[in-house]
């Protein structure tokens, strides 16, 4: 089973317009066996929680190019925006599913050789996970009109490089490659 939250945005331009949007897939490994590399793994019944990714798609809208009209031109998947959330190790997609049935994939299968070695040297970082206990979830404790003027504030100030005070003394960078690094 497989349960996606999505929240939505569109830019567009003369020739093409793109959607993006956010998922956050959670799903349990039940039916049929996954087959992974040389492997057959059997179902476990694991709940896989993965990150929240990001998706961009964008379709043509140039009447004059007939071959492309209407289709797709460019799609960006999994994009992964925060790797601390959820049980996956901070993986998205047939990657956090090979976590979930046990059978992780390597460092050096997921990252160029450098990035590998800096992530096998580098600190753990601590999941963060549901609490199902409560029915607790990653929602966000303000509304969203008050999270909205918090990112914007945090983007204006080059996230934190104008404003140091907006860091906190935990603060850590993260991208998709990088971190955590401390400030």
């Amino acid at each position: 089973s497989r349960d996606s939250k999505q929240s939505d945005e569109s830019t567009k331009n003369m020739k093409e317009i793109t959607i993006r949007f956010t998922t956050h897939t959670t799903g349990t490994f039940r039916g049929k066996p996954l087959r992974l590399r040389s492997k057959l793994i059997p179902p476990n019944g694991k709940v896989m929680k993965c990150p929240p990714t990001s998706v961009s798609i964008t379709y043509s809208v140039d009447k004059s190019d007939i071959d492309s009209y209407g289709k797709i031109t460019k799609l960006v998947t999994d994009m992964v925006m925060d790797r601390q959330v959820g049980n996956t190790m901070g993986l998205s997609g047939i990657a956090a599913a090979a976590v979930v049935a046990g059978n992780p994939p390597g460092m050096l299968e997921l990252y160029p050789p450098f990035v590998a070695v800096e992530r096998f040297f580098a600190r753990p970082m601590k999941p963060i996970l549901d609490n199902d206990e409560d029915g607790a979830t990653n929602l966000p404790p303000f509304p969203s009109s008050v999270m909205i003027q918090l990112a914007k504030g945090v983007t204006a100030s080059y996230f934190g490089i104008d404003d140091a005070d907006l860091l906190a003394n935990e603060f850590a960078y993260i991208d998709q490659l990088l971190g955590p690094l401390d400030n």
